[in-house]
């Protein structure tokens, strides 16, 4: 079968095609043949080995943490899927292949709401938002969530999870997303040009493609706030300095 992967760091001309045999499922896998794949920062982040000093990998690296698959085998034990199912995979690499294996606890069946397109790029931005929300941000209903870059992947989740969590959201993206953001329910709406309401969300998610916000998440968030980044950012809360970053 063929992957797609790099032998060394750097820009996307690195990628090349890598012959490798189709893998087996093991007791409590599946096979999956991929039928699409996302494409993350975080993937672009690997191969340019931002990742290196603190992510030990053996090269060739095949990226991919998100794949849309049809099972195709059934390992030993496997009775919750069938062949045929069509699953979403979230995993920690290799998913730029024909064909993956996967655990039964790290895919989910397709729901049928869902084109392949949408299925396959969610698994990870899906994650993250659930996270941030769940386990990083401590938020009751009621209270302020701040999210500029809210019309990228992490950022439009989350905006839909807060609301149904009863969160008050405050979304801060690109002029030509107004109506967008409108229509997942964001409460407030305000593009980077726009003069941002100060001190006003209890927690703000950063989640702008390298944090590059120019201070907008920090103008959101109150003094006693919490602050999330998405990125691998260093953030400069000086003017804030009780502010928790996450």
């Amino acid at each position: 079968m063929e992957r797609f992967g790099f032998e060394q760091y750097g820009n996307p001309s690195v990628f090349e095609s890598i012959e490798a045999p189709v893998p087996e499922p093991k007791a409590g896998q599946v096979q999956l043949q991929v039928l699409g794949f996302g494409l993350n920062p975080y993937d672009a982040s690997l191969r340019r080995g931002e990742q290196a000093a603190f992510r030990k990998v053996k090269f060739p690296v095949v990226p991919g943490t998100d794949v849309l698959g049809r099972i195709t085998k059934l390992g030993e034990g496997v009775s919750e899927f069938a062949v045929g199912d069509l699953v979403m995979n979230y995993r920690p690499i290799g998913g730029y292949s024909e064909f993956v294996t996967a655990s039964t606890s790290k895919i989910y069946k397709k729901p049928t709401a869902l084109s392949f397109l949408d299925a396959a790029a969610l698994p990870q931005v899906g994650l993250a938002a659930f996270n941030i929300l769940h386990y990083m941000l401590a938020l009751k209903p009621g209270q302020t969530l701040g999210i500029v870059g809210a019309s990228g992947g992490v950022g439009a989740i989350l905006v839909q999870l807060a609301k149904f969590e009863k969160l008050k959201v405050i979304a801060v993206a690109g002029e030509q997303h107004r109506e967008y953001l409108r229509q997942l329910g964001a409460d407030q709406i305000f593009s980077y040009t726009d003069e941002l309401p100060e001190n006003t969300a209890d927690a703000v998610v950063n989640a702008v493609f390298g944090a590059a916000d120019h201070g907008a998440a920090l103008k959101l968030v109150k003094a006693d706030g919490q602050y999330v980044t998405t990125a691998y950012a260093d953030v400069d809360l000086s003017t804030k300095p009780t502010v928790e970053h996450l």
